[in-house]
């Protein structure tokens, strides 16, 4: 059950950093037009591999080296 909450607040938490991420990016680009969208959309599109990493990737890893 407790594994369960776990996962469920780990997806929770990517999305919504998901839809802050975007938010603030389409909010960055909105409120201050001079900023050319080449510098913004890196960083918006890296964040979000990041989460997608998130998403799949095992949150423990090389179990077999704990005691």
């Amino acid at each position: 059950y407790n594994i369960y909450i776990y996962y469920m607040n780990k997806y929770l938490i990517i999305l919504l950093a998901f839809f802050f991420i975007n938010g603030l990016g389409s909010l960055t680009t909105y409120l201050v037009p001079s900023i050319p969208k080449n510098k913004v959309l890196p960083i918006i599109l890296w964040l979000n591999m990041l989460l997608f990493l998130a998403l799949f990737l095992p949150s423990r890893v090389a179990s077999f080296l704990s005691i």
